[in-house]
């Protein structure tokens, strides 16, 4: 491998306090504004806007606040304590930055092969002239839902792609380590890459989350690395400049997934439909987790906190075996009856209690203790924190609508960050090269 320079100084020339929009407390604060709006949402408009029943009131309030009360206090002990999660920057010192640009070509190569595996797949499912049906939005609205049905995905192959999530911060973190132009140039055709093929995704198989989860993992990298951009006006307004940024992006891969082939014929304006959709799919799916808890099963059962167990091969008939009933069907029972299937997102602030009913408050503290843990770790440059705190952001930002850690997306990138884990903290009896 040809000898690449980076900076001696690699991990302790940032801190990014003065963000204050990262703070995981502050974040959850937003969240539940979110949950009161789809309170004070009337059971009239729940049903005329979204043709489901309301199910939250003040019983599921207090249940909400009791959940950010405990979420917090598991934060709070997490900056006085560390019983686990020992991420520091002692440690940080131990790892070799060539591994670290070792295991991100490794990564950047699966990734990109998967796309390139799901894309061929799909050319040769649809032959080559469905790409004609991208020369306009009409043309792509026409077919949107055969090419989503079509998509040449691969179970089990294909889903590498999320590992878009641990490459971009790590082109990111290698971008501003290296000291040579070329590789540097390098990561940032990486970077672009991979949010050409992610668009493409988007734009033709109905995933708009693909490429907002890679702009939010390179913003939240970005800032880590970026010094000059702490004390930026425009970082600090950054969560209302993204609330208008979630409205765009949100009308320009709907205009062709839903407005031109339905929604057209019921609105008067595009704007008062996207306002309408893009508010709905947050209070519908904070309103769907209450109707779940409310008629649902009552029982205590890891299912959303750890959805990608039971649905890994097999993993489904023994939850079938262990409780004589399909958890997934259920849900869906529930969103016929009482939703509106439309509006299919589950719903993640409650999650604990869902899965885990009068003993959540356990796993909530921990869980807030964990998410403390890694954003101190991230604060203070650790490179498992940088990519911890991605996933965890994530998590925290789409809560209202699912539980990303449990996510069966997700099980790739915790197979990628163990994988990255054992690689560098491996025994070496080499000296470290490549730091000039």
């Amino acid at each position: 491998m040809k000898k690449i320079r980076f900076r001696k100084n690699l991990i302790h020339d940032y801190a990014i306090n003065r963000v204050w929009w990262l703070n995981p407390v502050r974040i959850y604060t937003i969240l539940m504004l979110l949950v009161f709006g789809a309170y004070w949402m009337s059971g009239t408009q729940y049903k005329i806007l979204y043709h489901t029943n309301k199910a939250i009131n003040e019983g599921y309030i207090l249940l909400y606040f009791l959940s950010f009360l405990l979420f917090s206090l598991g934060y709070s002990i997490s900056k006085k304590y560390r019983f686990f999660l020992k991420l520091n920057l002692k440690n940080e010192n131990k790892i070799d930055i060539l591994d670290v640009y070792r295991v991100y070509k490794v990564f950047f190569g699966i990734c990109i092969g998967a796309y390139l595996i799901w894309y061929f797949n799909f050319i040769f499912i649809n032959g080559w002239e469905i790409l004609l049906n991208f020369k306009s939005f009409s043309s792509i609205s026409r077919v949107i839902y055969y090419l989503h049905n079509h998509s040449g995905k691969i179970t089990g192959i294909t889903t590498f792609t999320e590992l878009g999530i641990i490459v971009i911060p790590l082109a990111v973190y290698l971008l501003y380590e290296s000291d040579n132009w070329i590789e540097r140039h390098k990561r940032k055709r990486d970077i672009l890459f991979i949010f050409l093929l992610a668009f493409f995704r988007a734009l033709a198989f109905s995933e708009r989350l693909a490429i907002v989860e890679l702009l939010i993992a390179y913003l939240v990298a970005y800032l880590a690395k970026n010094r000059r951009l702490k004390k930026n006006i425009w970082v600090a307004l950054f969560p209302f400049l993204a609330l208008i940024l979630l409205f765009i992006i949100f009308g320009i891969f709907e205009y062709s997934r839903s407005w031109l082939t339905y929604y057209v014929h019921y609105y008067d304006s595009y704007s008062s439909f996207i306002v309408q959709r893009v508010i709905g799919y947050y209070t519908n799916a904070i309103n769907t987790e209450c109707l779940y808890i409310q008629h649902g099963p009552d029982i205590i059962f890891p299912f959303r906190s750890v959805q990608w167990i039971w649905e890994l091969p097999g993993f489904s008939n023994l939850m079938n075996a262990m409780l004589s009933m399909n958890l997934f069907d259920k849900y869906h029972m529930v969103l016929r009856q009482f939703g509106n299937p439309e509006y299919n997102n589950c719903g993640g602030i409650l999650t604990f209690y869902t899965d885990y009913r009068n003993f959540f408050f356990v796993f909530e503290i921990i869980f807030g203790y964990m998410v403390g843990r890694i954003y101190k770790s991230y604060l203070k440059g650790n490179l498992f924190g940088l990519l911890g705190y991605v996933l965890v952001f994530l998590t925290l930002i789409d809560m209202p609508r699912f539980f990303t850690l449990g996510l069966p997306k997700t099980f790739f990138v915790y197979l990628g960050l163990i994988f990255m884990y054992v690689y560098l903290k491996r025994p070496k009896n080499r000296e470290k090269s490549g730091l000039r």
